[in-house]
């Protein structure tokens, strides 16, 4: 607990169907104008916007054709609809020094009342390492990554609202 927000991380006891466990981190906070703003993803759907949405991300990874990339309105619980974002990539690049590889898969949801504002990450930990973006998507689907921020987010929504 910090003077304006909460923080909490979750692990899944349960593995995904691709052997990985869920790590779920939440940040809870008090409404600003930079936190609480538009909730409507037509707001968010010039070039800049996405790009900053994306700058979570590795710039080789975000500039990969690879990329699966998905935004958009996502109902956290009945009448609390935010938005979110899902990113799943992989690259691998071969040189005299070896072969690296970078990777990302993530879902990232937030919504907020007015008052209180929710940012939740999910992210698959553990399982084999990925070799392709196939690997990467099967540790952690999109659907099980909105499942699990769904599911944390029930632990919060009855603070939303009052």
């Amino acid at each position: 607990m910090v003077a304006s927000a909460a923080n909490a991380v979750y692990t899944s006891t349960e593995k995904t169907a691709g052997g990985a466990n869920i790590l779920v981190t939440v940040r809870v906070a008090g409404c600003d104008p930079f936190l609480c703003g538009t909730l409507d993803p037509k707001d968010y759907e010039g070039a800049e916007a996405q790009t900053n949405l994306k700058s979570v991300l590795s710039t080789v990874l975000i500039e990969s054709p690879g990329l699966v990339w998905d935004f958009g309105l996502t109902e956290l619980a009945p009448g609390m609809t935010g938005l979110h974002t899902y990113a799943a990539g992989y690259l691998e690049t071969k040189d005299a020094s070896g072969t690296s590889r970078v990777s990302a898969n993530a879902y990232r949801a937030w919504y907020h009342d007015g008052g209180l504002h929710i940012f939740i990450e999910v992210f698959g930990r553990g399982g084999d390492s990925p070799r392709s973006l196939d690997d990467v998507k099967a540790l952690m689907s999109m659907a099980e990554a909105e499942q699990a921020a769904k599911d944390v987010f029930a632990a919060f929504s009855p603070e939303f609202g009052k």
